[in-house]
């Protein structure tokens, strides 16, 4: 054990010379798809087999408060969702969201498009930030009464038992669709958006080559020409 213990030490002292970081510590937005993450993560512990890695998946502004906490290295998130001027980012990919609601909620019943008079009165499930970072964002409310969330996983339970609608990832609720335990709702005015992602890290500091590498798998696995399935 000694000696398996002093070849993982020499091994990561040989990584951080050769521009490995000590630890990878990333900030994902709990909307970017996971098995993708996870497929990048995987082959990044392949190819850096000595690298301890710290994730913390979280949603709005959480990423971005991670990453000026010092906690997290590079985050990746929606830059849009804080509005921030002083962190270098670059765009990664743009996930598509649509509006969902159960099966069995009385908007599933509605004829035709679904309109905005039709919305008003009904439950919106929203995301609420930990952080105030996000709190000059309001885009995306359109009912009066609003149930807020902090856990993006929370607020599909309550969506699926039928407690209001609101807009989910596209590739987190199409399986549900399928299997008709949600609806996708056709709005008559903006019917559907895309979630930007981008790459962040604090301006002045350079991912070391295990995030650089990260960031280049997941691009090959997320193509920027075209949105997220």
């Amino acid at each position: 054990h000694l000696i398996a213990g002093a070849d993982t030490l020499r091994a990561r002292a040989d990584s951080i010379a050769s521009d490995v970081e000590p630890e990878l510590s990333l900030a994902v937005d709990a909307m970017f798809p996971n098995k993708i993450l996870m497929a990048s993560l995987k082959a990044l512990s392949e190819t850096f087999p000595c690298l301890p890695v710290s994730l913390f998946t979280e949603g709005l502004g959480a990423p971005e408060q991670r990453l000026r906490d010092g906690v997290a290295r590079l985050a990746i998130y929606c830059l849009f969702t804080t509005g921030a001027q002083d962190l270098e980012s670059e765009y990664l990919t743009s996930i598509p969201l649509v509006p969902v609601v159960a099966a069995h909620h009385p908007l599933a019943a509605v004829e035709g498009p679904v309109t905005r008079d039709d919305l008003e009165p009904e439950v919106q499930l929203v995301l609420t930030d930990r952080t105030s970072l996000s709190s000059a964002m309001r885009g995306g409310i359109i009912s009066h009464r609003l149930w807020r969330f902090a856990d993006l996983h929370t607020r599909m339970e309550y969506l699926l038992a039928g407690f209001g609608w609101c807009n989910m990832p596209a590739h987190l609720v199409e399986e549900h669709i399928a299997g008709g335990r949600l609806k996708r709702l056709h709005l008559k005015e903006q019917d559907g958006a895309s979630f930007p992602v981008h790459v962040v890290h604090v301006r002045g500091t350079t991912p070391g080559r295990a995030g650089r590498w990260l960031v280049a798998d997941l691009r090959k696995r997320l193509p920027a020409n075209r949105p997220v399935q």
